[in-house]
């Protein structure tokens, strides 16, 4: 390889680079989940519990079962 091939590619790379780190948490508390419980028929079931886990309270619901 030659110089401006060389110089090229290592400029792409690492514009490439500082675009992927950009920071795009501007919305953080904006996020909305709509969750739907079905039967087994797919029939809607109003009124059911449903609950998220993380990963460490996941395993503590999980072994305390």
């Amino acid at each position: 390889m030659d110089l401006k091939k060389t110089t090229f590619y290592l400029f792409t790379l690492f514009s490439l680079m500082l675009i992927s780190c950009s920071n795009d948490d501007e919305n953080k508390n904006d996020a909305q989940v709509t969750v739907t419980v079905v039967s087994a028929d797919g029939k809607p079931l109003p009124n059911e519990i449903v609950q998220m886990f993380d990963e460490k309270t996941y395993e503590e619901f999980y072994y305390c079962s």
